[in-house]
């Protein structure tokens, strides 16, 4: 598998935005609370990001020991990105799909995991079949990620 290609399909899920939106207004401690939340957490995606895109741009030898450490790499900043989520002060109206992110993202970690090993083994048959099952794993979790924002935007608008 060529080095863009497999690349690009670890970072399908990863360079997505969460796209929080500030509340409007401010003033009320209630406001205030809910916009640093939200910048705060765009901040450890915007981190992720970066980390994620430096992972991207760094080239990848043929054999599997460089696709590891790659993976690996990806792993260290799903470890912060998750690490720094955990540290946020949440408004309580969106509790719990603050959770429903760290979850999916440390669900999300497992599957790097699974990659990682299954580079280590390195047999082609199960390299393809591997490199399926984390692009559903993606997939999965993008959609995750996804409904929850849209989840957190909804409930601290109405809130």
């Amino acid at each position: 598998m060529s080095r863009s290609l497999w690349i690009s399909s670890l970072l399908l899920l990863l360079l997505a935005t969460f796209a929080l939106s500030a509340c409007g207004g401010s003033g009320s401690d209630d406001v205030d609370k809910k916009n640093a939340y939200v910048r705060e957490l765009n901040a450890a995606q915007s981190d992720f990001r970066s980390s994620a895109e430096e992972v991207s741009k760094q080239r990848v030898p043929g054999e599997n020991a460089g696709k590891v450490r790659v993976v690996q790499q990806l792993a260290a900043a799903i470890d912060k990105l998750v690490a720094t989520m955990r540290g946020i002060a949440v408004p309580g109206a969106v509790r719990a799909e603050h959770q429903q992110l760290i979850h999916t993202m440390t669900g999300f970690r497992a599957d790097v995991q699974t990659l990682t090993q299954t580079f280590r083994a390195g047999d082609a048959r199960k390299l393809r079949a591997g490199l399926d099952a984390f692009k559903a794993a993606q997939l999965q979790a993008d959609t995750r990620v996804d409904a929850t924002i849209a989840a957190i935007n909804s409930k601290l608008a109405a809130s």
